[in-house]
């Protein structure tokens, strides 16, 4: 396995919004990936009941 690092700089940006009444949050997030980091990432979000709904 070779392994590969991205040229720039790693980039991450959340928010996190207040509780609702149900303990529900809204957390928005942007971070930059590459190609083969994406499913492990989007796999652990999944894993503790985040929901992802787009991806760019």
């Amino acid at each position: 396995m070779i392994k590969r690092y991205a040229r720039l700089a790693p980039h991450s940006m959340w928010s996190f919004e207040s509780m609702d009444l149900q303990g529900r949050t809204l957390n928005l997030g942007e971070t930059a990936l590459l190609q083969d980091e994406v499913y492990p990432f989007t796999w652990n979000l999944q894993k503790k009941r985040n929901h992802v709904i787009h991806l760019a």
